[in-house]
């Protein structure tokens, strides 16, 4: 076993079609968090900040879109400070009749330590972070 290699793993799943006129999903259920996310942040923080993982998570979920439905509008999460890097992002590519649809999750934890002056910047990073993992993809019954 390397241990230099990235860790993959591949998931299938199966949702029943939407009977709604709006239908939102979680395109990652099964993904471990990358970073842990506490509910609550203290106003302060006295001591340095200190990350035990470096690195890029990086998840991808393809479907093909039901027919006489569109995709919901969702704006590109694409966000980076000196902790690292942040995006969801939504594409689709059209094939023949259908349309294909990729969602991206990214982050990418660039810094494992900063004095305790870092911590609204790294608050802002892991408020991203949170931000990206409760993203939905959102279908529209097309009208």
């Amino acid at each position: 076993m390397n241990p230099d290699a990235n860790i993959e793993w591949e998931a299938e799943g199966l949702l029943d079609r939407p009977t709604s006129s709006t239908f939102q999903f979680d395109p990652f259920p099964g993904m471990q968090r990358a970073l842990y996310l506490p509910s609550a942040w203290p106003e302060k923080r006295t001591e340095p900040i200190v990350l035990t993982i470096l690195g890029i998570q990086l998840g991808t979920c393809e479907f093909t879109l039901p027919k006489g439905f569109v995709l919901g509008q969702k704006t590109p999460l694409i966000r980076q400070n000196s902790f690292g890097k942040v995006a969801f992002t939504v594409s689709t590519t059209a094939k023949g009749e259908e349309t294909l649809v990729k969602v991206v999750i990214r982050v990418d934890v660039l810094r494992g330590f900063a004095p305790a002056e870092a911590y609204d910047e790294f608050r802002t990073f892991m408020g991203w972070v949170d931000e990206a993992y409760h993203s939905k993809v959102t279908l529209e019954k097309n009208s």
